[in-house]
């Protein structure tokens, strides 16, 4: 009896934190982006890539980069960058800090941060829902079909608290 008592309680804890598992999942928002043709920037940023975002949110995505430092053996560019993301819908707007690393060979990039508590949008806005929410920002660069140099990703955001 207390071997099926044991058996029965394991199954209840790994129900319970499965379902705390998706439930976590499903609270992340996606946005989806493609950014090209690398511009002027304004101060205090080396350039700044353009483009559509979709997904969880839809609008425009400027991300202006910081700065790209190489590393001493050449694989690497490690970056840093603000994501200025202009939704259509009023209150997803947001702008997320990043830094992380480029691999120089193949093209792919991952970076980490969070969405700004004090940067706000080109139109004044920002998040109050999202600020502080982790970011992991995945990215292909890639040349398109007219020759200019894109990127292509996905930003995730996971809120602290709903």
């Amino acid at each position: 009896m207390k071997a099926k008592s044991i058996v029965l309680a394991g199954a209840v804890a790994l129900a319970i934190a499965s379902s705390w598992a998706v439930a976590g999942d499903t609270a992340k928002i996606r946005v989806n982006f493609t950014k090209c043709s690398p511009s002027p920037a304004p101060p205090g940023y080396a350039f700044q890539m353009s483009g559509p975002v979709s997904g969880d949110v839809e609008g425009v995505l400027t991300a202006r980069i910081v700065n790209g430092i190489g590393s001493a053996d050449g694989k690497y560019t490690f970056l840093e960058a603000d994501y200025f993301v202009a939704a259509n819908s009023p209150g997803q707007s947001f702008v997320a800090s990043v830094a992380g690393r480029l691999d120089n060979a193949t093209g792919a990039a991952v970076l980490y941060g969070y969405v700004s508590p004090t940067l706000a949008n080109d139109d004044g806005s920002s998040n109050e829902t999202w600020r502080g929410a982790d970011v992991h920002d995945a990215f292909q660069n890639f040349t398109n079909a007219a020759g200019a140099p894109c990127s292509g990703g996905t930003l995730t955001l996971t809120p602290r608290w709903n």
